[in-house]
């Protein structure tokens, strides 16, 4: 009877053992997906970028018998600073879960070297290059002298302040009703779709476009005419 008993417990053990491995395996494979998407994301941005993805919880592995992951944003969110990041199962069980994440990125960018007043035109004196961590601050962080030199500031800045787009006066690149080309960045290629704008929108400001197929996207304004939907849609 102990026999039988010991030959029953070795046995759970073993299987427990299986799952445990094909739960890790998947755990890794999440992992790898959603690596990899904000690799895909985050390719072409200034700087150095790291990307640390937070271990799943076994709670969350509900895809492992998934043949194929497909790793999203959800809708408004950027790659950029801490980040959840979804995965659908394509190929196999419908099943999805939301990893957590963080895309650090370091490199060059604007701060204010001297008090500035609202309504002030920016000279050179006013500005200089600081070295560090991009992701610390809002995506429209202003990166270089030639974007800041002769812009007029919207309100007071203080000293050491990092200088973003939002502070900056800038007439709208995107008005509403305007024909506009509507494009999507990855890894070594772009789509460009054309829409309408539904909002007028400043340069780095949230625009909404009707494509020509009915479908309504959300997207940055980059440019005069220019919706960037990467990682918005």
């Amino acid at each position: 009877m102990n026999k039988t008993f010991s030959t029953v417990l070795f046995c759970l053990a073993c299987l427990f053992c299986m799952v445990s491995s094909a739960l890790a395996a998947s755990s890794q494979d999440i992992v790898a997906a959603v690596t990899s998407y904000l690799q895909e994301q985050t390719r072409g941005l200034p700087g150095t970028v790291t990307i640390v993805v937070t271990p799943l919880d076994a709670r969350q592995l509900t895809l492992e018998r998934c043949g194929q992951l497909q790793a999203f944003l959800p809708q408004g969110q950027k790659a950029w600073g801490r980040v959840t990041v979804g995965v659908r199962c394509t190929s196999g069980p419908n099943a999805s879960l939301y990893a957590s994440a963080r895309v650090k990125v370091e490199g060059s960018y604007v701060k204010l070297a001297r008090p500035v007043s609202g309504g002030q035109t920016l000279s050179g004196g006013d500005v200089l290059i600081e070295q560090g961590e991009l992701t610390a601050y809002q995506d429209d962080i202003v990166l270089t002298l030639r974007d800041a030199v002769g812009q007029t500031t919207r309100q007071a800045l203080s000293p050491g302040q990092a200088l973003r787009e939002a502070y900056l006066q800038h007439e709208n690149s995107i008005q509403a009703g305007q024909a506009v080309n509507v494009v999507a960045r990855g890894g070594g290629f772009s789509v460009v779709n054309r829409g309408r704008a539904l909002n007028s929108a400043t340069r780095g400001a949230l625009t909404r476009v009707k494509l020509d197929n009915g479908q309504i996207v959300s997207g940055i304004a980059a440019e005069t005419g220019v919706v960037d939907v990467t990682g918005t849609r």
